[in-house]
């Protein structure tokens, strides 16, 4: 069982979780979309496999709720080997994901591909600018093309 001094650090790292007030709110907004990210934001390498499909389908069925729902997930924390293994990630595809993220540090061009990095975003990452400086970035780097 955790105890409150972590439960604590460990809010205070992934900060608020949405309220269904606000899931609800922003539900409308035609530039928002939601996927799974299982339903406690635990570290996937931590569960067992029942454990893993049993959060993603429980979350799954909190979020079909929402007209904007899509069937993709996005590994919490999402290092993968550090956080989550491929096995989990296939576990997950046969369980009804259409799309896996994760945060290698690069995105993928090829949006068709099952698997997808994602571009990890972080609370200065506020506007649209920050946001293509940071896409920008990794195209400088190499680790996105056209």
């Amino acid at each position: 069982m955790i105890d409150e001094d972590m439960d604590e650090e460990v809010s205070n790292y992934v900060g608020r979780f949405a309220t269904e007030k606000e899931l609800a709110e922003a539900s409308t907004n035609s530039f928002v979309y939601y996927g799974n990210h299982l339903f406690d934001h635990d570290v996937p390498l931590l569960l067992s496999d029942e454990e893993l499909v049993s959060s993603y389908l429980r979350n799954r069925e909190e979020l079909k709720k929402y007209a904007n729902y899509r069937d993709m997930f996005s590994f919490p924390f999402g290092q993968p080997g550090t956080c989550f293994s491929n096995k989990q990630a296939d576990l997950l595809i046969k369980n009804g994901v259409k799309k896996v993220f994760s945060t290698s540090g690069k995105m993928n061009s090829d949006v068709g591909s099952t698997y997808l990095n994602r571009l990890s975003l972080s609370t200065s990452s506020v506007t649209k600018e920050k946001i293509w400086l940071k896409i920008f970035y990794q195209i400088l780097k190499g680790q996105i093309t056209y």
